[in-house]
C-alpha cells in the first residue's frame, strides 16, 4: 500500500517512531500509528476495499532492515 493510499483512507495519520535498535548489520524499527479511518483501505485490482469506518484505527509495525 503507497503512501498516498494511507493519506486517503486516514487523512488524520500519525505515526511515532516507538523504538530503534539494531545488532551487527540489522535494524529493526517499531512504529505505533493512529487515525481516523475516513476513506476507502486497501483496494483491490477492482477497487474494492475496506468501506470507512469514522472510528479511530490505531496500530503497529515492526520494520527488520539490513543496512549496507
Amino acid at each position: 500500500m503507497g503512501t498516498q493510499a494511507m493519506k486517503d483512507a486516514f487523512p488524520d495519520l500519525k505515526i511515532k517512531v516507538q523504538e530503534i535498535f539494531g545488532a551487527g548489520d540489522k535494524v529493526t524499527v517499531l512504529l505505533r500509528s493512529e487515525g481516523t479511518h475516513q476513506g476507502v483501505f486497501q483496494q483491490d485490482r477492482r477497487g474494492v476495499g475496506r468501506p470507512p469506518r469514522s472510528r479511530p484505527a490505531p496500530g503497529s509495525s515492526t520494520s527488520p532492515t539490513r543496512t549496507c
